[in-house]
């Protein structure tokens, strides 16, 4: 069971795409060379980009959630039917100390460690992505609307 579930859930990493989130945190880099008549079109760009950021970080959280739970699946099969085998092969004797340590060594587990790493970097460059999308958002909003005595055909 671990096994398919670890290979589910690679396959769901693999699949994963965030260039569109790539692409519309590019347009924050335009910031500082905006003019009022180009806020709207980049507000609507940072509030799109949050949205997709956001569905995209739920969708994280969610494989996050799962892979830990395969991988306390993963160490508890190791525990119980794996480390036996592994430790009457190196004629270690088989103890609960001796069974803890083989978890840290089994392939699945291994696999499963990785893939819970791979998501929570994966979470938190989300997270980031999500908060400078919000940030960027309000700064220009402020910029748009605020009275500064300025016009809105400015930059024409």
């Amino acid at each position: 069971m671990s096994e398919h579930s670890l290979i589910k859930i690679e396959q769901k990493i693999e699949s994963f795409d965030i260039t569109k989130i790539i692409e519309y945190s590019k347009k924050i880099r335009d910031f500082a060379s905006l003019n009022r008549m180009m806020v709207p079109n980049y507000l609507k760009d940072y509030i799109i980009g949050y949205d997709i950021t956001s569905s995209a970080l739920a969708n994280v959280t969610k494989l996050l959630l799962e892979s830990e739970s395969v991988l306390k699946t993963c160490e508890s099969i190791a525990y119980l039917d794996r480390a036996s085998e592994y430790l009457k092969s190196k004629e270690i004797k088989d103890t609960s100390g001796a069974r803890e340590m083989y978890i840290a060594i089994d392939e699945d587990v291994i696999r499963a460690k990785d893939l819970v790493a791979k998501l929570t970097a994966l979470q938190m460059l989300l997270k980031h992505k999500l908060m400078a999308f919000k940030l960027a958002h309000d700064s220009l909003k402020k910029v748009y609307y605020s009275d500064d005595g300025g016009t809105s055909y400015e930059g024409m």
